[in-house]
């Protein structure tokens, strides 16, 4: 039983996955936060501005459909920072409803609050505190509408989870989804 159990954890259609439950607590001054930040931040984004960036064509494909689609649709921001004309590193929110297949999970089961997600910082602007940086201006962004920021990282994703708790967000709950991909999948587990 045991190796079957391993079988399938090891199978790429049968997934389990935990994530962090984030939010925003209070304000804090987002130039500490990027003291030695020499980036120009461009928020909300324009897929045209994006697109123009270095960087930008090598992103995945489908990325790249997504920024159009979500940016037509109004219900999306895009956050962008940018090292003179290259794609550091973006992220988005959305008081729409956001869903993650691999959480069986949608956003407006959590929060109807403005949801942080796919952050995504290039290779080679990684450590430099971009996504810690982005987390607070965009809380603060938030708190000045008198809204908190949310989101959700998979819990091995400690990098991330290092830069929100350093940006000043709080966790305040997780996810846990078992199933297998492309079928119905088992309830989601949430606890706040």
């Amino acid at each position: 039983m045991k190796h079957l159990f391993s079988k399938l954890l090891n199978n790429k259609w049968f997934y389990y996955r935990k994530a962090v439950i984030f939010q925003s607590v209070l304000k804090i001054n987002v130039q500490q936060t990027a003291a030695n930040c020499e980036w120009e931040t461009i928020f909300p984004a324009s897929l045209k501005q994006v697109q123009n960036l270095e960087g930008f064509g090598n992103l995945p494909k489908m990325w790249q459909n997504q920024f159009a689609d979500r940016l037509a649709s109004k219900a999306y921001q895009l956050f962008v920072i940018r090292s003179g004309n290259q794609l550091a590193y973006f992220s988005w929110i959305t008081q729409g409803n956001e869903s993650d297949l691999y959480l069986d999970f949608e956003s407006h089961s959590v929060s109807k609050e403005p949801y942080l997600f796919h952050c995504f910082t290039r290779e080679e602007f990684r450590g430099k505190g971009l996504h810690q940086y982005a987390t607070a201006y965009l809380m603060n962004h938030c708190l000045e509408k008198n809204h908190f920021l949310w989101g959700i990282v998979y819990a091995e994703n400690s990098p991330a989870i290092k830069a929100w708790e350093k940006a000043g967000m709080q966790k305040i709950g997780e996810v846990k989804s078992v199933g297998f991909l492309n079928l119905k999948r088992s309830k989601n587990f949430v606890n706040h």
